[in-house]
């Protein structure tokens, strides 16, 4: 209920409401309005530095900077959420990283457990005597299998030239995206992302887009109706990527995600 309580879209918070009261959401990459609405009486400001369902929108550094300097003068607590953009997704380890900011409070989650339900957070030691052994747990909590194999997964993120590989490989895949949407500007309106974590707004609804890579044998999703979600696996060949952007090439050229009547088609963020 906590996590629904501060997540931004009505359709997934209408059918439980009422929710946790005393969330409020604030304009993304708006300092002054932050500045106005975290004070004294803010317990905690939760930020994702890669936006997700959200539209995959890269916080800049100096709203990071800057909403991290609110937070340290109001005395609230700044909790990075990297359920989706942490580990390795972006490039580094957690994507906090890429401002050099460092938040009080780190979530995370999907990559984890390698596909196996996991999720942890981690606190700066001077907070760490808030939580005891027993405060807060579940039946499945500290799954044993989910466990161990997330240590796998730290081995391999922490492995020599990992993440460097990684970053390589989005730069590869920006590249030819960019390249795209000059090559398709009626459809495509804007590419954005790092590492292995892209967003491609489209001009028209992504649904016929997404349903085309997947005739093609491509698997991918949307982040509103407008937005192609792209996370590939961090273990991606580059012979892979390619093999996508020409099924992406492919499905462009059928002319889908045109902009709709009326001046439709925005982004949904």
């Amino acid at each position: 209920m906590g996590a629904l309580s501060i997540t931004w879209r009505e359709k997934y918070r209408a059918p439980f409401e009422p929710l946790v009261p005393g969330v409020r959401f604030c304009p993304w990459n708006d300092l002054s309005a932050a500045k106005a609405m975290i004070g004294p009486k803010t317990a905690g400001v939760f930020i994702e530095p890669v936006q997700g369902e959200g539209g995959i929108r890269v916080a800049p550094g100096d709203f990071l900077h800057g909403l991290s300097d609110i937070c340290r003068e109001a005395g609230a607590l700044l909790v990075s959420d990297e359920v989706q953009c942490g580990l390795g997704r972006t490039g580094a380890m957690f994507a906090f990283q890429h401002a050099h900011i460092r938040p009080d409070i780190l979530t995370l989650a999907k990559p984890l457990g390698a596909g196996l339900p996991l999720g942890a957070v981690l606190v700066r030691e001077e907070l760490a005597s808030a939580l005891h052994v027993g405060d807060h747990g579940s039946t499945f909590g500290g799954n044993p299998v989910a466990a161990a194999a997330s240590l796998v997964v730290m081995d391999k993120l922490t492995s020599k030239g990992f993440l460097d590989k990684v970053e390589k490989k989005g730069k590869m895949l920006r590249r030819t995206l960019r390249a795209l949407q000059r090559k398709y500007p009626k459809q495509i309106r804007d590419v954005r992302g790092v590492g292995l974590m892209f967003g491609i707004e489209m001009c028209g609804p992504a649904t016929a887009v997404v349903a085309g890579l997947r005739a093609r044998g491509i698997l991918a999703t949307k982040a509103g109706e407008n937005v192609l979600r792209l996370l590939p696996p961090l273990v991606v060949k580059r012979s892979e990527i390619r093999s996508f952007l020409v099924a992406f090439d492919e499905v462009l050229a059928q002319g889908v995600a045109m902009p709709l009547e009326g001046g439709g088609g925005g982004a949904i963020a």
